[in-house]
């Protein structure tokens, strides 16, 4: 729409990944590569695009965050998935008001 939207906190690091759906924005953050070193910040984010509300900080991740996806249809409506360099990629639930890491694969 070419509106800037406004959102409620922050990373304490670069933002790597973003994914938008129509009511959501999920971010993760980590070190870009360049740096060489551990990430201040390895979260992911998740706001209301509404209002730009901070709705979670989901921390599971110890290294940085280099992708994320929010699902739009069933079964995975309501889940949000991040990828690190940690080697895990783990789906959030984002509809039950809590952080909830929902499975943690590992590879």
């Amino acid at each position: 729409t070419g509106q800037k939207e406004l959102l409620c906190g922050r990373h304490g690091d670069e933002v790597i990944a973003v994914a938008l759906n129509d009511e959501h924005i999920l971010s993760g953050s980590g070190d870009p590569g360049y740096y060489a070193r551990r990430p201040l910040d390895a979260s992911v984010r998740l706001w209301r695009r509404s209002d730009g509300a901070a709705l979670g900080c989901f921390e599971g991740h110890v290294d940085s965050v280099r992708c994320v996806a929010l699902f739009k249809s069933q079964p995975l409506m309501g889940f949000g998935m991040s990828g690190s360099l940690d080697c895990h990629v783990i789906l959030w639930n984002l509809t039950n008001g809590s952080v909830e890491c929902a499975s943690l694969l590992s590879g």
